[in-house]
């Protein structure tokens, strides 16, 4: 500004503008030279009037616009264009515009001041980051704790607590994804509890009658034993309805099974609070077929059993009348008390049968008490199931017993009979160990056993008896009901290059009652084969006379039982028999025979053939030979045999 006043004055400027700045105020002068008269530029040559006008203005506006930006870190300046040349050569951030004729604007950024900026801005963006994440984060927190955890932990815990109250509680009515899983889940559980309890009874109770079934009997009782003590008693009874089975083969088994359902129906009444402490549900079962059991719980003597037991036989007094009709069934009850009898639940429930089985056999509708005469014959039952399992078959040996012509007193066969030396049990009668092995599944093995020993005494036998002799083998009826049977019988004569001529197969009469149709089959396929069949122990079954003529049998063998009462009514019910079977075509055998009158009524009956110890007992086969020396006495008597000592 100094400069262009002297300027003015020295005569060198005649117009002329200048911005001035200082460091407090920045503005504009403006200065012209005039001729006062005209206002005119003056002649060059003539200054001496001259007038110097200035016009100076002040930029305040400017000042605080500048001094507001230097607080934000910018520095403005105004410079001139030789200057401004120079600042562009300048880096870092920059803004020029030019301002006036010959000067410009120049706005500069502090580069440290930007990154203290930046560096604050990264802060507050940073922070704020954090906290929207906070933000975010703890509403999702609780937004997935409402709708998401505390639903599931709901759901977990009803779970959990099904069982304990019986049942989910109700689910809730909400619309969000968990609450319609709970409600699935409601339903499935409701849906996989009633088939779990549909399963539940099914695998519990007996379907027919609704009592709890064997295995969970079984249960009950051991849980029970484990819950009392030995100064409290408890007492089982085993019931069996006799001549069951007559029912269903006389009457169908619809009829049977409304006997069943009505009689358990009528033994749940028998009962009162004061002889059963446990539910009646738990108390009584079905275990299988015609047999049930009874717990009578914490009574003081054994007359409460006993009175027990005589309402149950006295509900057969006079048979059982159903609602479709009267039946000649009665009840055989065993009973069994604990601690006495036996302290488990094997002990208690075999102990208890035997009771009945002794029942039974005393004349049936009848009770028994558990006796050690009964826990003798038990041990031995189990001492001979055992031995049979783990049996050596050469303690087994085959003895033979002679078959003659009622008229002649010829020997036309021998029967084969198993008879079994054991070194722990020492002799056990075939009356003993045959039932059980039926009843454990070994007899299998012993008649297969039985087979081969005749098959290779054959040659020795016939050498004996003559080529036409028959020799008879005893088959379990159980047997016959094997689809591999005939099988393995084939496949042993083959294997031990035999025929079936003149080989009978004895079974015994029961077989009759219970034909299937696997039986059947094996007899049609045994007489294709060349077997004859014999129904042994006639007489002493369930089986129908008229029965028998379906059966393709050769031989009808009249028991022993029978044979003992020839002295009735003279014999008339054998004669009969006899006389019925012949005109069938059968041959007919006597069993057990023992007498001298004996042979004579059944010689005069026209029965084919007769044994029994009057003949000989069962013999080896190598005192058979002696066993069938012939006394021929001619006309002073038939023709017998004598047993050679």
């Amino acid at each position: 500004m100094n400069a262009f006043v002297d300027g003015l004055f020295s005569g060198k400027i005649t117009q002329k503008r200048e911005l001035v700045i200082d460091l407090a105020v920045t503005g504009i002068a403006y200065a012209k030279i005039v001729e006062p008269r005209t206002l005119r530029k003056p002649v060059l040559n003539d200054w001496s009037d001259a007038l110097a006008v200035v016009v100076q203005f002040g930029m305040s506006s400017f000042d605080e616009l500048k001094s507001e930006l230097r607080s934000e870190g910018y520095s403005v300046q105004i410079t001139a264009a030789e200057d401004q040349l120079l600042e562009r050569n300048l880096q870092g951030i920059y803004l020029t515009q030019p301002l006036l004729e010959g000067y410009w604007l120049n706005i500069d950024y502090d580069s440290d001041y930007l990154t203290e900026k930046l560096r604050r801005l990264l802060v507050i963006i940073t922070l704020g980051s954090v906290f929207v994440v906070a933000v975010i984060t703890f509403s999702l927190i609780v937004l997935i704790e409402h709708y998401v955890t505390q639903p599931i932990v709901r759901l977990e815990r009803n779970l959990e607590l099904a069982d304990e109250v019986g049942g989910l509680p109700h689910p809730s009515d909400a619309k969000d994804e968990v609450s319609s899983l709970e409600r699935t889940f409601h339903g499935l559980y409701n849906q996989l509890k009633s088939s779990y309890e549909a399963i539940k009874t099914l695998a519990e109770t007996d379907p027919l009658t609704h009592l709890l079934n064997r295995r969970q009997f079984n249960q009950t009782l051991e849980k029970i034993l484990s819950r009392i003590g030995p100064d409290r008693k408890l007492a089982l009874l085993y019931i069996d309805l006799d001549n069951f089975k007559y029912v269903n083969d006389n009457f169908g088994h619809e009829a049977g099974d409304q006997l069943l359902i009505e009689f358990s129906e009528r033994l749940k009444h028998q009962f009162r609070p004061t002889d059963i402490v446990l539910s009646i549900t738990n108390a009584i079962s079905r275990l299988a077929g015609d047999e049930f059991c009874v717990l009578i719980y914490d009574f003081e003597n054994d007359a409460v059993i006993q009175k027990a037991a005589e309402r149950i036989v006295g509900m057969f007094s006079e048979g059982f009348q159903t609602a479709i009709g009267d039946f000649p069934v009665s009840a055989s009850v065993g009973v069994a008390v604990y601690p006495r009898d036996g302290t488990t639940v094997q002990e208690l429930i075999v102990n208890a049968d035997a009771s009945m089985y002794q029942a039974k056999s005393a004349g049936k509708n009848q009770f028994a008490f558990y006796s050690k005469e009964l826990a003798d014959k038990n041990q031995r039952f189990i001492q001979i199931e055992v031995a049979l399992k783990n049996v050596d078959y050469s303690e087994f040996s085959l003895f033979y017993m002679p078959q003659v012509d009622s008229q002649t007193g010829l020997v036309t066969g021998v029967e084969a009979l198993i008879r079994w030396n054991s070194p722990s049990l020492g002799f056990v009668s075939p009356a003993e160990f045959i039932p059980i092995a039926e009843a454990t599944g070994v007899f299998r093995q012993l008649d297969l056993w039985v087979i081969r020993k005749v098959l290779s005494d054959r040659a020795q036998l016939l050498g004996i008896l003559g080529s036409d002799a028959r020799i008879s083998i005893n088959i379990s009826a159980a047997q016959l009901n094997s689809g591999s049977f005939f099988l393995d019988l084939m496949l042993i004569t083959q294997q031990m290059n035999q025929s079936a001529k003149n080989l009978v197969l004895e079974i015994t009469e029961t077989f009759a009652a219970t034909m299937s149709e696997t039986l059947s089959s094996n007899l049609s396929l045994l007489k294709q084969a060349g077997f004859e069949l014999a129904l042994d122990d006639f007489g002493t079954g369930y089986s129908s006379i008229v029965q028998l003529l379906d059966y393709p049998i050769d031989e009808v063998k009249i028991d022993k039982y029978m044979i003992d009462r020839l002295g009735y009514q003279k014999g008339g019910m054998v004669k009969a028999m006899a006389t019925f079977f012949k005109s069938f075509g059968y041959r007919v055998t006597a069993e057990g025979v023992e007498t001298q009158d004996q042979v004579e009524m059944l010689q005069r009956m026209d029965i084919d053939t007769l044994q029994g110890y009057f003949y000989s007992k069962p013999v080896p086969i190598h005192q058979l030979a002696k066993a069938i020396k012939v006394n021929k006495k001619g006309p002073e008597g038939p023709l017998t045999l004598i047993e050679s000592n």
